[in-house]
């Protein structure tokens, strides 16, 4: 992983330079690594400040993890991203979120999503079968 200080300076420029870019919009630690958690924010601050990224954030981060960036961080971050479904529902940390005024990006996945449309085709398509084997017309 691209997790640590020097790391994720590093990872960050190699970005710049792939997208051919002078800076970057959002900029997240995608996972909260034991022991990297504090020198990979303190990058992040360090990016920040030098105006390389407009904004920086988290993923993946519930709230114990976000109750020990506040023990260091100078910079709140702007946004929490982390899957957020009705099946997954974190209502502890959207509260949590929204006193803060850090703004959660819900990811749900896309599998999920696509096996849910499969189902409905395949039933639909099932039905279908029985009703022109059956007659069935509408």
């Amino acid at each position: 992983t691209s997790q640590g200080f020097d790391a994720t300076l590093k990872a960050f420029d190699a970005s710049l330079d792939s997208l051919n870019i002078d800076y970057i919009d959002l900029y997240l630690v995608h996972w909260p690594i034991k022991g990297k958690r504090k020198e990979t924010w303190k990058a992040l601050e360090k990016l920040y400040k030098e105006k390389k990224v407009r904004a920086i954030g988290v993923a993946n981060y519930l709230i114990p993890f976000l109750e020990e960036l506040y023990t260091y961080a100078e910079t709140q971050p702007a946004v929490n991203q982390v899957e957020f479904s009705p099946y997954l529902y974190l209502s502890e940390l959207l509260v949590f979120c929204q006193q803060r005024k850090i703004q959660l990006l819900f990811l749900i996945f896309v599998f999920t999503q696509l096996v849910y449309m499969a189902n409905l085709l395949l039933g639909f398509l099932t039905k279908r079968k029985i009703d022109q084997t059956h007659s069935v017309n509408f």
